[in-house]
């Protein structure tokens, strides 16, 4: 006798039929039946009189019905409080984020952490791909959001999501498509980050694709002056929408849409265990994923996807790259 049985056998002498209760527990009869058989089985006598309106509970029906509300309420708070012993194990925890998506993540995923774990002692830290690599190989960070673009050999990684990029350029200059061909950039002068930088090594590797060679006027290695110097005309950039989106609303940028092909890249979600419990570091990724795959999926300013999310927070699987 387990408590889903239990749970199943309440719910059914409460409604009097298997139908209203399959309905409550959102079940199919069918199922629920044989749990209801299955107990009986177990317990050697009926537990049901079958009338034609409905069910009736049988005498042991009666007394189990009066025993095994107690024992499932007992069990439930013995779950929740293991489950807040786990949660209160996390007061402190560094999370390592890149720059262009910290400005669209940190504000939802610190009040999601905060609710959840009360007290807690946060660090973020912001960086390109190379020196969150470097805080996660060296253990300076207990979590780490990266991209797919950079090499992360033996690292247990899990899906976010997956970003698609847009040609991005200051509103007072040419008017820009809505969608742009991607070898139209081999005459732009472009600002991107450094040749180490996953977003400058995705697109060599795009640009390589199409045979063309992409014009950078500028290096910069920081999202704020990448913004800076596009506002200021200096060039036009390759970022995700919903990193510009503050600035193309209030006017300042336009944007379109790279394609032929699209570019994308995944975002990724790694972890170190030295300081944090397996268990209660498992249910802080949870939060993390939930709430990060929320805060991106935004719509493009043609109204389709700029965040496709490829894998369910709920059941998500687990790569290694």
């Amino acid at each position: 006798m387990n408590s889903k049985q239990l749970e199943v056998f309440i719910k059914v002498a409460e409604a009097g039929s298997l139908s209203k209760a399959a309905g409550t527990l959102g079940k199919v009869q069918p199922l629920l039946s044989r749990q209801v058989r299955e107990l009986e089985a177990h317990l050697g006598t009926p537990l049901f009189h079958r009338t034609g309106r409905g069910l009736v509970l049988t005498e042991p029906g009666r007394r189990l019905y009066t025993r095994a509300g107690p024992l499932l309420n007992e069990l439930h708070e013995a779950e929740r409080e293991v489950m807040n012993l786990g949660r209160a194990a996390v007061t402190h925890a560094t999370i390592a984020m890149p720059t262009t998506m910290g400005r669209l993540i940190i504000k939802p995923l610190v009040q999601a952490i905060r609710t959840e774990y009360p007290g807690i002692h946060l660090r973020i830290r912001e960086a390109t791909s190379g020196p969150i690599l470097e805080w996660v190989a060296t253990r300076k960070v207990d979590l780490a959001i990266l991209y797919d673009t950079v090499p992360m050999t033996r690292l247990p990684t899990e899906l976010l999501c997956e970003e698609t990029m847009y040609l991005v350029g200051a509103a007072a200059g040419p008017k820009l498509p809505n969608v742009i061909d991607y070898v139209r950039l081999k005459d732009m002068l472009l600002i991107l980050p450094g040749p180490s930088q996953s977003l400058r090594i995705l697109n060599e590797m795009v640009a390589a694709q199409v045979g063309i060679r992409l014009n950078v006027a500028i290096e910069s290695d920081t999202f704020n002056s990448i913004r800076e110097l596009v506002d200021a005309g200096y060039g036009y950039s390759i970022l995700p929408y919903p990193v510009v989106q503050p600035e193309v609303e209030e006017g300042r940028y336009q944007v379109s849409l790279l394609e032929n092909p699209r570019v994308t890249r995944q975002v990724l979600i790694t972890t170190c265990r030295d300081h944090i419990r397996p268990g209660a570091l498992r249910g802080l990724v949870r939060l993390m994923k939930k709430t990060i795959v929320e805060a991106v999926e935004r719509r493009s300013p043609e109204g389709g996807d700029v965040y496709e999310t490829r894998c369910h927070v709920a059941n998500s699987s687990t790569t290694s790259s």
